[in-house]
């Protein structure tokens, strides 16, 4: 389906914002594409994954997590999305830089970290464009979203002032990276309606 050069698009948003149900539905509608995910995307990057996200790992200082996080990326850049690139195969991945940069930087309060960030960020993409979806949903909304689907969540392990600052990190972010901003407080078929619409234009440029 894809006419043009392969795109690197990204996915983003707050948990609760539909991003899952987006991406699969993705999958039907653009088979050809290579999904991905964050942290992850290649073996090396499923290794670091599973320690990242370990409980085991809660007690680790910011910057060796951050450093995990930047490893695990530039492992995804080098080794999945840039080679696909070449081939002129669209990658879509599930999160990204951002995810860093709201979660670990300004949810959980380590924004001192914020220059080695974009230091890291800047030598590991590169020249790489990417194209950035911004499911865009309030802490509250998704946080009701969120009960309403599986009723014990992540959601109640953190406090709601750490999920608000996660989302003004999201806008930060977005205040100087150019991103396509959806309104996911819409319907599920009208968010999909636009990142569907959107995608098709960006692989048909």
């Amino acid at each position: 389906m894809s006419k043009g050069k392969g795109k690197f698009i990204v996915i983003e948003g707050l948990d609760g914002s539909g991003k899952t149900e987006v991406i699969n539905r993705l999958k039907k509608d653009f088979p050809d594409f290579v999904y991905s995910r964050e942290p992850g995307g290649t073996v090396f990057g499923e290794m670091i994954r599973s320690v990242l996200l370990d409980s085991k790992s809660k007690k680790v200082p910011p910057l060796p997590m951050l450093l995990g996080f930047m490893s695990s990326r530039a492992s995804h850049v080098q080794e999945l999305v840039s080679p696909s690139l070449k081939k002129e195969v669209t990658v879509v991945s599930d999160r990204f830089d951002t995810s860093t940069f709201a979660f670990q930087l300004h949810g959980q309060q380590n924004r001192n970290l914020e220059k080695i960030f974009w230091f890291l960020r800047k030598n590991i993409i590169k020249e790489l464009k990417i194209e950035y979806i911004y499911l865009r949903i309030t802490p509250e909304i998704a946080r009701l979203r969120s009960k309403n689907r599986d009723g014990n969540n992540h959601f109640d392990k953190q406090t709601k002032d750490y999920h608000q600052r996660v989302f003004k990190g999201y806008e930060h972010f977005f205040k100087k990276i150019k991103c396509f901003k959806i309104d996911a407080s819409k319907d599920k078929e009208s968010v999909y309606r636009d990142v569907y619409l959107h995608v098709k234009k960006l692989v048909n440029k």
